[in-house]
């Protein structure tokens, strides 16, 4: 069974470094289930720049305003019970070790720009770049609970990501 979330926000692909051209990170096997992450997709990235008071005069004068680091925190479930192609795993603990190895081998390379499309709820696709600085592994979860979308082996993680230029049509 494969890891089965939402994708109501949006969906995230990326350009990978192996054997598959691109790695989407909703699939079977891992998911963004953050949505308010996925949600600051939606609009332009961090501004820097402010108002500068102007002594002994009412008003103020602004500085110049930029673009600047946006960086995001992508919270994740991944899961064991499948690889990404969604091929059940007989072992959900050694498929949970090889999916977090993927996603880390595959994405993960700080400084790193790569191309990145994300298909907005509605049906646009806003494309650029994201450099993928880390994944951080969280709670290790064993078993089923009704209601819950895994079965098996899962894991917490974030993934942090840096956008230097707004993800654009």
């Amino acid at each position: 069974m494969a890891l089965i979330f939402p994708t109501t926000v949006g969906v995230l692909t990326a350009d990978a470094f192996g054997p598959y051209s691109a790695v989407t990170l909703n699939g079977p096997a891992w998911a963004i289930t953050d949505h308010r992450s996925l949600m600051r997709l939606w609009t332009p990235q961090t501004i820097r720049g402010s108002n500068i008071l102007v002594p002994l005069t009412s008003g103020v004068t602004s500085t110049r305003s930029r673009h600047t680091v946006t960086e995001i925190s992508f919270g994740m479930t991944i899961i064991g019970e499948c690889n990404l192609a969604g091929t059940v795993n007989a072992n959900t603990w050694e498929g949970l070790q090889q999916n977090i190895l993927y996603l880390s081998r595959q994405l993960i390379a700080p400084g790193v720009e790569r191309p990145v499309s994300f298909a907005t709820p509605g049906g646009e696709t806003l494309v650029g770049s994201m450099q993928f600085d880390q994944l951080i592994l969280g709670d290790s979860i064993e078993g089923h609970d009704e209601g819950q979308p895994y079965y098996g082996a899962a894991c917490l993680a974030t993934l942090k990501v840096r956008l230097r230029a707004p993800l654009r049509l």
